[in-house]
């Protein structure tokens, strides 16, 4: 599932938040795109109940196939985020409470794996 957020506005219509989640960043890059979807695929073999995220500034996004998975991947729109680049991941990541569907958040770097 794809879900956008094309105004900043739709940031605080969200107010029934999920009690805890994790959130994963694949931002400026399809490598780190990939890096966080393969990490967010090792915490689900873990965590099989809970919500995990992912936010991306790539185009294109509404075509990765994650059914089944449990993990929902949320386009972070231009409007929303600056220009793609270097400085888009942490654009995304100090705003990460704002973004969160969760009202618990746990933020994994797209490197860390979960493991038992």
């Amino acid at each position: 599932m794809v879900r956008s957020f094309p105004t900043p506005s739709d940031f605080w219509r969200c107010t029934m938040k999920a009690e805890r989640g994790a959130l994963f960043c694949g931002c400026s890059s399809f490598n780190y795109l990939e890096a966080a979807l393969i990490a967010a695929l090792a915490l689900r073999r873990q965590e099989s109940d809970l919500p995990i995220t992912v936010f991306s500034d790539l185009p294109g996004i509404d075509r990765v196939e994650l059914a089944g998975t449990g993990i929902t991947l949320v386009s972070v729109a231009p409007k929303v985020a600056p220009e793609a680049g270097a400085f888009a991941s942490r654009w995304v990541k100090t705003r990460l409470a704002l973004l969160s569907p969760y009202a618990q958040s746990l933020y994994v770097d797209a490197d860390m794996l979960a493991m038992q």
